[in-house]
């Protein structure tokens, strides 16, 4: 019978779905949570950022990808103002909102079951 330490488990999970982190122009690390590791709250309002139908429908006409973009970041932000910092880095260059949330989806994704 296979004995598991917890402890290997976690370790494990905190390697496999460890921060995202980004090296700023100014020497600075921010910090994003993956959707695995987050709060059952935030992972709520994330699924709420991807509700792009009722998004457009609602508040937000005006939405487009990038905006969801940033939400992710928004909420996945390690540190309070992570993602203002992360905002005034990038300002509105769709490109660079494309190229980070591919990277940060990839990189945290769970994998296939």
């Amino acid at each position: 019978m296979p004995s598991i330490k917890l402890s290997d488990i976690q370790a494990a999970a905190d390697k496999k779905y460890g921060d995202f982190e980004i090296h700023l122009p100014d020497a600075g690390i921010i910090s994003f949570v993956p959707a695995l590791r987050l709060p059952k709250e935030k992972r709520r309002t994330l699924a709420k950022a991807f509700d792009v139908e009722t998004r457009v429908k609602g508040d937000e006409p005006d939405l487009d990808l990038y905006d969801i973009y940033q939400d992710v970041f928004r909420v996945s932000a390690r540190q309070a103002d992570g993602f203002e910092k992360l905002k005034a880095a990038v300002g509105d260059d769709p490109a660079v909102w494309e190229e980070l949330a591919r990277e940060f989806m990839q990189d945290t994704a769970a994998g296939e079951a």
